[in-house]
């Protein structure tokens, strides 16, 4: 017979799983997920070490994790009277955390395949079917870029205004 506490501590578990498991199609690792989970459901700052036993994973894992999640903006670092071992809060405002990933990582990587393209396009061997293959590639590339500044300048997003913005888009 298990108690509440331990019936609460399978649900999270089982939760934390599920987050990791949504976080790989991001390319996250399920850890990323697992550990964030913990802090967004923590009523107290969490040490690495207290994750660490939750987890039943490395403290070099939990501190790689740790410190990447803080680099994405996904959880900030809070005083607990302890310098050795700081506490680790989850971001509770989860547009900002989706926006702060998407500046990080997407945005630099969709500016990254427009420079490639400006590159490939400048191949003296490229036929007239590849080169307008490439312009529509670029054409592309350029409409996903501005949908995601606009979205990530956007005050707030509503579901209409999503939509405004994938029609745009296109």
């Amino acid at each position: 017979m298990t108690t509440e506490n331990e019936e609460f501590e399978l649900e999270r578990e089982k939760l934390a799983d599920a987050i990791g498991e949504f976080v790989k199609y991001w390319g996250f690792k399920s850890i990323h997920g697992r550990v964030w989970l913990y802090l967004f459901t923590a009523e107290e700052p969490m040490t690495a070490s207290q994750l660490v036993k939750k987890l039943g994973v490395t403290k070099s894992l939990v501190s790689m994790v740790l410190a990447e999640l803080l680099e994405y903006k996904v959880i900030e670092k809070v005083d607990i009277g302890s310098i050795k071992s700081p506490g680790y809060v989850s971001v509770l405002d989860l547009e900002q955390a989706i926006f702060g990933v998407l500046r990080k990582r997407e945005r630099p990587l969709l500016s990254k395949i427009l420079k490639q393209i400006e590159s490939f396009r400048s191949q003296p061997e490229l036929s007239k079917t590849l080169e307008t293959r490439i312009k529509h590639l670029e054409k592309m590339t350029s409409y996903a870029i501005d949908a995601m500044n606009r979205l990530l300048n956007a005050k707030a997003i509503t579901t209409s205004k999503l939509k405004l913005l994938l029609k745009l888009s296109r």
